[in-house]
């Protein structure tokens, strides 16, 4: 099974979630579903259609293969757009935002979190003026 998830780092536990998943403590995936639909192939159980209820980052899962694959971030100006566009803006103020703060996020000096959203909020209000 292959799942695409989303962290919520504006609370404690969302940050604190992606810092242990980033840094390769914490991959193990639990996961509640209903089957709706299955079959066997040989000795295996096929799961082919499921309810899935919860999904949960755990540092063992009972599954060994039940493992996040990978922790996205923004690694590129394309990703920092996507970003920029899922979280409301047009196409347009998402490629001069990212365009605007992209060279200071992709710089080898360690920016924190809120020199980051203060580069962030000045692009914001340039692109308001666009």
């Amino acid at each position: 099974m292959l799942a695409k998830g989303k962290l919520t780092r504006d609370c404690s536990d969302g940050a604190e979630a992606y810092a242990l998943a980033r840094d390769g403590a914490l991959t193990g995936l639990s996961v509640g579903y209903i089957t709706r639909k299955a079959g066997r192939q040989g000795d295996a159980r096929v799961l082919q259609e499921l309810e899935l209820h919860e999904a949960s980052l755990v540092p063992v899962p009972m599954n060994s293969k039940a493992r996040l694959i990978t922790v996205k971030s923004i690694a590129s100006i394309r990703d920092l757009e996507e970003l920029l566009r899922a979280g409301g803006l047009s196409g347009r103020k998402s490629r001069a935002a990212a365009n605007a703060a992209w060279p200071t996020i992709n710089n080898d000096n360690p920016t924190t979190d809120d020199e980051l959203a203060a580069i962030l909020s000045g692009s914001l209000s340039r692109i308001h003026t666009i």
